[in-house]
């Protein structure tokens, strides 16, 4: 009896620990040039939303509900940033002059500025109860993020640990890389760029006669926990151009 007990417990202990381990699954997520997100809209309206950006900064841009447009002068937008844009955008309203527009502004920070960072000639469409994306201009924005919404937000439940940043990121001047929780900065690290291999004979202070080593890599190991609620926002932020490339984050979920 005492010899089958033990059978059975370690069976207990087995398939408890198979749960454990089959409960965690880790996925990459990736975002490269012109991909990251500005903002996120909810269309929580009955009918198809449609958001047309002529240009970030420009008086053109208009957002149709059903059949009624709204017109988005971010010409003029005072503050011309995130916070001005998403106060526009949640404005907007339908035939009935309600609104009905949630606005995710976790994905970036408030003071982010928009006067010619968002992307030019974009055309969203939005069913009803999804989520729809405004993008930045890599070149402009000088920075690649990847975004990862709380559940209230429609991200994933469970708590998550991220366990790695990972980028090849075209541009020049140093990488800063920021994550940030509901938009407070919990992590910073500056990796320097360019970095040269000397040349054979070349003095340690010319520059000039050495080989610039690029494009700037990201290879960051981390265990770094962020709860079921938390909106998490990973930047790296090139200091005087970005061009093409990719950034991303390898995200444990429980």
């Amino acid at each position: 009896m005492k010899k089958l007990t033990l059978i059975i417990m370690g069976l207990v202990v087995c398939f408890m620990a198979g749960n454990l381990i089959a409960a965690e699954a880790e996925d990459v997520v990736y975002k490269q040039e012109d991909k990251s997100i500005a903002l996120r809209v909810k269309n929580t309206f009955d009918e198809k939303v449609r958001i047309v950006i002529d240009a970030g900064d420009g008086a053109g841009n208009y957002v149709i509900v059903g059949s009624i447009s709204n017109n988005i002068d971010w010409a003029g937008l005072t503050p011309e940033d995130i916070s001005g844009c998403s106060t526009s955008l949640a404005a907007v309203v339908n035939s009935e002059t309600n609104t009905g527009l949630v606005i995710d502004t976790e994905c970036s920070l408030d003071a982010d500025s928009t006067d010619d960072e968002l992307l030019d000639a974009q055309d969203i469409t939005i069913q009803p109860g999804d989520w729809g994306n405004i993008l930045w201009d890599t070149g402009t924005h000088l920075s690649f993020d990847v975004y990862i919404p709380g559940s209230k937000v429609g991200g994933t439940s469970g708590p998550k640990t991220i366990k790695g940043i990972y980028g090849n990121l075209g541009g020049t001047g140093n990488i800063t890389v920021n994550i940030y929780k509901d938009q407070v900065e919990k992590y910073e690290r500056v990796i320097v760029s360019p970095v040269y291999l000397l040349s054979a004979g070349s003095p340690l202070t010319n520059t000039a006669a050495a080989d610039v080593i690029g494009p700037a890599q990201i290879d960051i190991e981390m265990d770094f926990p962020v709860k079921n609620s938390e909106n998490c926002l990973i930047r790296a932020a090139r200091a005087s151009s970005a061009t093409t490339g990719s950034l991303g984050v390898k995200v444990q979920s429980k």
